[in-house]
């Protein structure tokens, strides 16, 4: 970086230092009770504690209930992992907070102010929540030993691949 450009962001910061300090100087400690905390574009408001909040979520598809009354608090910097059988509503719960599906009740919140069912699945992406699915592949560059009676030798010169693939998922245990 050249030398303006650091003393550009030098100044920059030295504005919003200033700015927030403004803000700040209030006997609330820069909350005003009526309009609420002023937002920063681009921040989340996690004045109340949490990240993710959801409150007596419930969803049915055709009278089955694959989740009824669901609620989940998640603090800034809190790792949860959600476990179950299948059909426990995993996925569903998931598809709710992402904007895939809607729920039949309750509150999904994004900080202390973003309404997520208020907001559609690509303004929800564009506010920083998404997934990433799996891909699973099965020995995607496997190199196989031909085993004695594993078949013809295929088109591409590959003997048995399919034989030792079949066989090392066979001795896994499942899950």
């Amino acid at each position: 970086m050249t030398p303006d450009l650091l003393e550009e962001g030098a100044r920059r910061v030295q504005e919003h230092q200033a700015l927030v300090a403004r803000q700040n100087n209030t006997a609330s400690g820069g909350r005003n009770a009526s309009t609420g905390r002023i937002a920063t574009p681009g921040e989340v408001d996690v004045a109340h504690g949490r990240i993710l909040y959801l409150q007596d979520v419930s969803v049915s598809f055709d009278g089955f209930k694959a989740i009824n009354k669901l609620s989940l608090d998640i603090a800034p910097g809190e790792l949860r992992c959600i476990i179950g059988p299948n059909g426990a509503g995993k996925t569903t719960m998931m598809d709710i907070i992402t904007g895939k599906t809607r729920p039949d009740e309750g509150t999904v919140f994004f900080g202390s102010t973003i309404d997520l069912l208020r907001h559609k699945e690509a303004e929800i992406a564009q506010l920083g929540i998404g997934r990433k699915f799996q891909k699973p592949t099965v020995f995607r560059a496997a190199h196989g030993v031909r085993e004695p009676g594993a078949g013809a030798e295929n088109q591409q010169g590959r003997e048995g691949v399919d034989v030792l693939s079949a066989r090392l998922c066979a001795k896994r245990p499942a899950g």
